[in-house]
This record gives C-alpha cells, structure tokens and sequence, in this order.
C-alpha cells in the first residue's frame, strides 16, 4: 500500500512539474510573441457633435478609413452573431479554443483538405495587427499572441482590436468605418442582415464584398443568418423576414460637414476622436440659412456664421461657408476688416471712462483729418446728433471724434489681446475705427458677447472637456448695459419685422470686402461675414442688407428665451441725462488749437518730391514746432531727406513733433524710394 501510495505522489508530482513547465512554457512564448500594441494608435480621427453628429473623418497614417470601436458602441445583436458565427466559446477559453483545434484536424483529415479553420476573435485580432502570410509558424505565433492579449490585456480588449481592426473591404476597417461605409450610420443600431454581412465580410473581405460580388455576399450572408438561426441567436420568425433583405449595391460617402474647421482640428489632433460643443439643432438652423443665402447671391459670394452660447461658454454652432463648395476654408477664423463693427466698443470706453454719455451732442459736419475727409455711408452730414443717435446711424465723423477722446492707442491696447491686429508696422490711427484694422469673426462675435454680458469677456472653445477659462472684464457693466441697449434701437433688415431685444450692429470695409453683423439675444450671440473668400472687392455688400437678414434670420429660428439682467446700482448706471460738462462735445471736433502733423497721414506711403525730401505739414499748438525722425533731431519743422535718418526702401519711418508748450503728436509713415 505504502509503495503504491508513493507511486502516486511520484505521479502526480510529475504532472504537477509537466504543467508548471508547460504554463512557464505557454506564458514565456505568451509574451515573447506578444503583438505589437502600438500601432493601436495608427486610426482615423473624427469630429462627432455633442450630441451624436458625425461631422468629418480622417484617414490614418497608413491610409485606412480606421476609426476605433469600443463593444459597447455596437449593436448587441451584432455581437451575439459574431461569436455564433466565428467563436461561441469566446468566454471560456484563453484565447485559443482547443475543441475547436480538434474539430478543425478531424474535418480537415477527413476531406483530405483544409475546409474548417480554428482561428478565435483574439487570434485574428493578433492578424490584424500584423498581417503576415498564412503559415505554420505564424499560425503558431498567432496562438501565442491571442494567449497574450486574453490574459494580459483581458477580452474586451481583444474585442475592441477586433472590432476597430478587421477588414470589410476596400481601405475600410473596424466596425463604426464598415458601418458608416456599408449604411450610412452607426453601428450602435443594426438590421439582422446588417449585422450578419458585417459578420461575413472580414472572412473574405474582397471576395465577399456586395456592391462587386453580389451573390458571393448573399450566400455568405445567408450562412451566417442559418448558422444563428441554429444556435438559437435568432428567433424563426427574425430570420424568415430578413432573408428577403437586399445589401447595399454601393459604398455610402463619409460625413464631411464644415470640412474647413474639421481639417484644422484633424492637423492638430492626428488620429483622435474628438467630441466638439457644437450642436446638430444650431447647425441645421446654419446650413439652412447658408443655403438660404447662396440662392440669392452671387456665386463668388459666399457666408460664415459662428453662434455662441454664453451660457456654457461654448461655441456651438459654426458654418465655414455658406455652401462647402464655396470654400474649404474655415472662414470664421480668417483676419477680416470690420468695416464700423467695432464703433461700439470705442462708445463704450468713452462711457467707462466718462469722457461720453450717451446723450452728449456730437458734430457730424465736413472735418479735415490732414488730407482725409471722412464721409458717411450716406455721403450726407447730420450736424449736431447726440452719441446715441450717432451710434445707431453708425456715423463716421462722431465716431472718430470719440475715439479722439479715448485715444486710437489705448483704444486698440485694450483689444490686441482679444483678436484686434493691426497693419505690420503701422501704429494705431484713428483709421481704426472705420475698419482700419483686422479681425476675425470668431474673435468679433466674442466681443459682442462681452457687450450682452455686461462686459465679461470669455474665451469661447469648442471641446466639451475644456475648463471654461475664467471671464476677464474687459467694460465696466455700465458703459456694457448702455451700449447694448442702444444698439437694441437698430432698425430691422429688410423684409423682417423687428424681435425685441436683439441687440446687434453691422459693418461693411473698404470696397465692399466685408460685411459683418453680429448681435445677441437671449443666450445666445450670433457672428455674420460676408464676401469673396479671395478677399477680392465686391460691386455693392453692405452689413445691413445681406449680412443682417441673415442673422435675423438664424435668431428667429433659434427663438432663444430672454434673459433677466440683474439691475445696475445707482451709483454704478450711467446717469439718465448727460452731465453739463459733456452735454455738448460738438466744438471740440473742431477745434484748432491741438497739435497735430495734418501731413503726412499715419500709415501712408509718401513718394519724396522732386528734391528727395518728405514734406511735413503741422497745425495747432503753439510755434515754434520741433521735428524729429526715428529719434534724431531735424532742423527743418517742414521737410526731411529720408536718405539722413536710417531711410530704408518701404522701411517704417516714425515722426515725432513737439511744440513750444511741450505738447506732442506723432505718426507712423513708409517713404517708397525716389
């Protein structure tokens, strides 16, 4: 008894060293033949809305349509079918199925060929990876690969490489790509016959594929659908009324909606699924009204919006251009000139600094600003008009006396920071507020949304994971409050009744280049541009008669809510009438006493006269004038030889004059070369 009983422990301590050293054996072939992860990182990137819209997709590195897919992103039918079909016993084995190694020898000994394969989900996602020929030895290296990701990287890893992996034909891979490609949708939903040709497919995925082997595919699906029918994974009835289901004759195109943005957002994220706030409601009202404006504008015209919701400081809708065949370029992020648009932010800094009210009386009459007369619109003057009025009517003349007050340099430091530029080399004039300048739309439409939002400026994203960046104020909430509520005065487009409390105003540049309107309402701020994507001139744009229609008519589809402002303190509103000291400002536009160089203007290219000098004409102050060029001292008061100070041809020159008070102006020139 004794010696069989040591006979036994003998045995079984052999067998317990045969699977220690088989185990070692099978883990160390495990991990030496494991599959390399890396090229997991080698998808397409996508932009998907918030709530489920796929935007655009990008093609891999190796030139895949390759778009991850997690399991729980599929339809579970799909699933189900899947390990009928190609491994049921996905969830008992290690990654290879060992009864399926000796069902597959004995069918393949009996028809003396290979007619059954044994190949599980985790072993053809290790092919997947690496797509080496069909030998022996790889077969081999396959099984340890599979053993390796079931064990280490456990099966819903093995099931998203497969999934976001197999082939289905031509340069697509993975379930969500098939999905897209074969039905135009996600794969989250899937028909029976849907599913059972994505279950086919990767068996064959040339052979197979439907739109160039039509019967090969209905055969192969037929298989499928019998072979569930049998385990059980589809009722009778199901099956019975799929069979007479037709397959797609024809791949679907991909998404590729705002194809400008979305091709920025794949050049600084590669290969990444990207969630954005923009919402499909608000993009819909967009393209709608984008279409809405091609039908009835030139064909080298084209529109951009952008919406923000101050809200959730989110930018939730975005039109590149009116129809993406006008451009592939995201339009709402291109430097553009303003036109009058940012006539309201110098109103307001007058308010905030309480050099303006509303109420004082400005000149709008016939000024020389040296050689430049600006003119309104209308070619007309109004005279004497309040500051309120002169907003509204978006005059030129009070316009650049208040921004005069406020000074073109702190008015443009207040704004460089916030998307405001101005000319290479070219210092702040008072030409910027008549759109001397440039700005993109994005950048502008933010603005306003300060204006609604009594002066709190955010910087608005587009990802929903973003920390909303802290709101800076950029106005005081009493100079904000009033200058929206006086652009709420603004008549509406034509063919449109008015909304009440929109606030907006629009802007059109030099030669029609660029028309703007952007306004608020409710929650929501709305940015318009229109023009040649070329910037080229055009014959008669104006903001108010094709960009405002537009934005009236996205506010009246988005019909947002009204928001309750909180009231403003009486010592902190604005006073109802003008203080006497700025009841009238009308003289001050004409007043002759201040210094300033009348010629030259800044920003201009002068040619030297026939003696190679510039001339310099000075008016005000109080003789004699003291002249400087690029910080040297000039001992004429009224002409240089550029040649003698650092001249360069087209350089930026800097001209300095001071009288004998002490009081100072200067400009910013270029002198082209005699």
């Amino acid at each position: 008894m004794y010696k069989i009983y040591k006979n036994l422990r003998y045995f079984l301590s052999l067998c317990t060293l045969f699977i220690f050293v088989l185990c070692v054996i099978t883990a160390g072939g495990a991990v030496f033949f494991a599959p390399d992860l890396e090229v997991l990182a080698h998808n397409s990137g996508s932009v998907t809305t918030h709530d489920g819209t796929l935007l655009a997709v990008s093609r891999s590195a190796d030139d895949k349509i390759r778009l991850k897919t997690l399991p729980q992103e599929v339809d579970p039918l799909f699933l189900k079918m899947l390990m009928a079909s190609e491994d049921q016993r996905f969830y008992l084995h290690l990654g290879v199925d060992p009864l399926s190694l000796v069902r597959a020898l004995i069918s393949n000994i009996r028809e003396n060929r290979t007619v059954s394969g044994a190949s599980t989900l985790a072993m053809q996602a290790v092919r997947s990876l690496d797509h080496r020929p069909r030998t022996l030895a790889n077969k081999i290296r396959e099984a340890f690969g599979a053993l390796f990701l079931t064990l280490f990287e456990g099966r819903d890893r093995v099931l998203e490489i497969w999934l976001t992996r197999a082939s289905f034909g031509a340069d697509v891979e993975g379930v969500k790509a098939a999905s897209l490609r074969w039905f135009g949708h996600m794969p989250d939903h899937m028909t029976p016959d849907e599913a059972a040709l994505l279950v086919a497919l990767p068996r064959a995925p040339e052979n197979l594929r439907p739109d160039r082997h039509a019967q090969n595919a209905q055969k192969a699906v037929a298989d499928v659908l019998r072979l569930c029918r049998e385990k059980e994974v589809l009722s009778p009835e199901v099956s019975k009324a799929v069979t007479a289901s037709t397959l797609p004759d024809a791949m679907h195109a991909l998404p590729s909606l705002q194809p400008g943005l979305c091709q920025r957002l794949f050049l600084a994220y590669p290969g990444q699924d990207l969630t954005v706030s923009l919402e499909t409601p608000v993009q819909s009202i967009l393209q709608n009204r984008g279409r809405i404006f091609r039908a009835s504008h030139d064909p080298k015209i084209t529109a951009a919006a952008v919406v923000l919701d101050r809200e959730t400081g989110r930018i939730t809708g975005f039109l590149g251009s009116a129809v993406p065949v006008d451009s592939q370029l995201p339009l709402p992020l291109a430097v553009r000139s303003p036109g009058s648009a940012l006539k309201p932010f110098a109103y307001a800094l007058a308010f905030e600094q309480h050099i303006l009210h509303p109420k004082s009386i400005l000149s709008d009459e016939k000024t020389f600003y040296g050689t430049w007369v600006p003119k309104n619109y209308s070619g007309l003057f109004q005279g004497k008009i309040t500051a309120a009025k002169a907003l509204i009517y978006s005059l030129n003349l009070p316009a650049l006396a208040v921004l005069d007050r406020i000074d073109p340099e702190n008015f443009t430091s207040r704004f460089l920071d916030l998307g405001l530029k101005l000319p290479k080399g070219v210092a702040a004039s008072p030409a910027v507020i008549l759109g001397g300048c440039g700005i993109d739309l994005l950048s502008l439409t933010a603005l306003y949304a300060a204006l609604a939002d009594d002066g709190l400026y955010r910087s608005y994203g587009l990802f929903e994971d973003d920390e909303n960046t802290r709101p800076q104020r950029i106005l005081s909430r009493a100079a904000a409050r009033a200058t929206s509520e006086i652009l709420e005065h603004l008549p509406p487009p034509a063919g449109f009744t008015p909304i009440s409390g929109i606030s907006y105003k629009t802007g059109t540049s030099r030669g029609s280049r660029d028309a703007f309107a952007v306004g608020s309402l409710g929650k929501y701020t709305v940015g318009i541009w229109c023009g040649r994507p070329d910037g080229k001139a055009t014959s008669s744009l104006t903001g108010f008669k094709d960009a405002a229609p537009m934005l009236y008519g996205i506010m009246q589809d988005l019909s947002p809510a009204p928001l309750k402002k909180i009231a403003l303190d009486e010592k902190e509103a604005l006073s109802a009438d003008a203080p006497p000291l700025l009841a009238d400002l009308s003289s001050e536009s004409n007043d002759d006493s201040l210094l300033r160089i009348e010629f030259p203007q800044t920003g201009s290219l002068i040619s030297p006269g026939i003696f190679g000098t510039v001339r310099v004409s000075i008016k005000g102050g109080v003789p004699p004038y003291y002249l400087s060029v690029n910080g040297r001292s000039c001992p004429d008061s009224t002409e240089f030889d550029p040649k003698l100070y650092d001249f360069e041809h087209n350089q930026v020159m800097r001209i300095d004059v001071t009288d004998s008070k002490g009081n100072g102006d200067s400009i910013m020139i270029k002198v082209a070369e005699n």
